[in-house]
């Protein structure tokens, strides 16, 4: 397991340490985990051009927060929050 970014390429350890410091803002943090093709260093950024029409896909971040003990939202709420962010 991974307990760094230095994987990553600089602009997306920049984007989740974007993230990471929205999270914190919002909750009561424990951890943050990273997982998903990010994690492994499978992520995907694919971009074309197909009869003047740009295709791109592009992996997202998959992120599981950890909140502490005390936290004030239910234990059973899960909350799905979508970070728009550009990486062209």
């Amino acid at each position: 397991m991974n307990t760094s970014l230095e994987h990553l390429p600089a602009h997306k350890q920049k984007q989740l340490r974007e993230i990471t410091g929205i999270i914190v803002k919002a909750v009561y943090l424990e951890k943050v985990l990273l997982f998903g093709s990010h994690a492994t260093g499978r992520s995907v950024e694919h971009r074309y051009t197909e009869g003047g029409v740009i295709y791109e896909y592009i992996s997202d971040y998959e992120i599981l927060i950890i909140t502490k003990s005390g936290e004030s939202r239910n234990h059973y709420e899960v909350q799905d929050q979508r970070f728009h962010i550009r990486m062209f």
